[in-house]
């Protein structure tokens, strides 16, 4: 398969793809390069260290990711001319994409864009949805406000990390859209007083985790439309905190507040 029948595939699954987070994006511009032949393409959530090694062991010359490539195991991308392809923000509110499949996933239904936020409707109680949620991600445990025994109809989701501060914006589009409940990612402490003092109830599926499943998607759909290519899905994560693992948060602190305004 030519390297632009592939962007083509990828293009109508994700009409806002952009070459802006591939590790070179010259190459798709390049008629040269454009018309290389490729034959095994990986796919993943996080292109980290692990998954990267993995990927040159298996020779493959595309790694499909959800994140953007900071330069893990560069080396060896450099020796293998691997190519890093980030579909991020062009993935989240795809048709087959990471929001949707996590809808289907756990029964979220009658679902419609509001902006960035996905959101639907889903006739349950909170404990059960932690529970569909956990069992479609394949987690243990994951981070939640509210009281479980309260009602769940209307939830709204935003892949990535929409609990942190400066996203506030989105948990009152939450209560103009009348939506008890969001799930997504990075819980922080302005998220959990706003969720105590509007009733808005949290879950944070890991910023990755919730991702997993729509990449994995990708790889199936691949499967049938790239038969020329093999496809090996390369599971290895970042942390489950992408973001309040970094120097970026830092600023997320008890004081946040004074930074994003009072959530009451």
């Amino acid at each position: 398969m030519e390297i632009k029948e592939l962007l083509n595939i990828l293009k109508k699954l994700a009409p806002s793809l952009s070459y802006q987070d591939f590790s070179d994006p010259s190459s798709c511009n390049s008629s040269v390069t454009s018309t290389r032949s490729i034959s095994r393409l990986g796919v993943c959530v996080d292109p980290t260290a692990i998954n990267v090694e993995n990927a040159a062991k298996l020779g493959i010359e595309v790694l499909i990711s959800y994140h953007p490539w900071y330069g893990e195991a560069k080396e060896l991308v450099d020796i293998q001319h691997m190519q890093i392809w980030s579909l991020h923000e062009a993935w989240d509110n795809a048709p087959e994409g990471v929001l949707c499949t996590l809808a289907k996933g756990i029964g979220i239904k009658s679902l419609y864009p509001m902006g960035e936020l996905i959101i639907g409707e889903l006739k349950t109680n909170f404990r059960d949805l932690i529970e569909y949620c956990q069992r479609f991600l394949g987690q243990n445990i994951l981070s939640y406000s509210g009281d479980l025994k309260q009602e769940v109809h209307k939830v709204a989701m935003w892949a990535g990390p929409v609990f942190l501060p400066n996203y506030k914006r989105f948990w009152e589009v939450c209560q103009t859209e009348n939506c008890d409940t969001l799930l997504s990612s990075e819980l922080t402490l302005s998220a959990l007083r706003f969720s105590r003092a509007c009733q808005l109830k949290l879950i944070d599926l890991g910023h990755s985790s919730m991702a997993k499943p729509g990449m994995s998607n990708l790889a199936a759909i691949l499967k049938k439309e790239a038969k020329d290519c093999s496809i090996h899905f390369l599971d290895d994560l970042y942390a489950c905190t992408y973001y309040t693992n970094c120097s970026f948060a830092d600023q997320f602190t008890e004081s946040e507040d004074i930074f994003f305004g009072s959530d009451g």
